[in-house]
């Protein structure tokens, strides 16, 4: 399926990445792309290496310049992920303050760490580690505020699941979005690094479309050129009248 938007990739305005927004933009356009927005990380976890990295001024007077540049040739939007936003409430209400076109919701760490980290893993009990992953899920989806949820399934690509279940306490936090008005993000990473379906996987994704969900965001997930837009040809075509984009903070379908 031929996605036009690619609403999850970071650019030098992350940590963890390196390439200026302007060749973002540039990459975008030879790939065909119409519409891009760069949500650059907004760790508050003193424990992350991201941790005081975005210069939120510094990115968008990026972003106004991009979007002077190729306004002609590509729309260019602003975001942020910002995670576990209900443990850090005072910031995250400055942030929706802010212009951003979308504000991205993302769960990265526990309690006991990064759930990726194998010193987390190993002293864990994968079941009670993915019941603890979903608990916390649900608390960030339940106070809510942002537009639309990262990688929901994010902690398979460490611990081994069944993409084709749907627990309990997955359609919990499903169930949550659609009554929060939250779009669910396909985030292709997880295909190209992990050899798994989208994050959400795919029965996630059905499952919030049956109780009502009606807004899905696609996101490639890049932090090199490379990885714009990719494996976005992945997507279900039946997902394709849910699919879109916000900008300052309001929902358009692609078509």
């Amino acid at each position: 399926m031929a996605v036009l938007a690619d609403t999850h990739l970071h650019s030098g305005h992350s940590h963890d990445a390196e390439t200026s927004l302007e060749l973002v933009c540039e990459e975008a356009i030879a790939k065909g792309l119409k519409v891009i927005c760069t949500t650059e990380h907004l760790f508050l976890d003193p424990r992350d290496v991201g941790y005081g990295y975005f210069d939120v001024p510094k990115y968008f007077q990026a972003v106004n310049r991009c979007q002077d540049i190729y306004k002609d040739r590509l729309k260019v939007l602003s975001g942020v992920e910002f995670s576990e936003p209900q443990l850090f409430v005072e910031r995250f209400k400055k942030v929706q303050t802010e212009p951003f076109d979308m504000i991205t919701g993302a769960l990265h760490w526990l309690e006991q760490g990064f759930f990726g980290e194998p010193s987390v893993l190993d002293k864990s009990d994968n079941k009670a580690l993915l019941e603890q992953y979903y608990k916390q899920m649900y608390e960030m989806v339940s106070y809510g505020g942002f537009d639309t949820l990262a990688h929901i399934d994010l902690i398979k690509r460490y611990v081994k699941v069944d993409e084709t279940r749907v627990t309990d306490s997955m359609k919990k936090v499903i169930q949550c979005l659609v009554d929060q008005n939250i779009a669910l993000e396909l985030n292709t990473s997880t295909i190209r690094k992990d050899g798994l379906q989208t994050a959400a996987a795919y029965a996630m994704v059905d499952t919030y479309l049956e109780l009502g969900g009606t807004r899905l965001t696609v996101g490639s997930d890049a932090h090199n050129l490379e990885d714009i837009g990719a494996d976005f040809d992945n997507i279900p075509v039946k997902y394709e009248p849910y699919i879109g984009y916000f900008e300052k903070r309001q929902f358009a379908n692609l078509k």
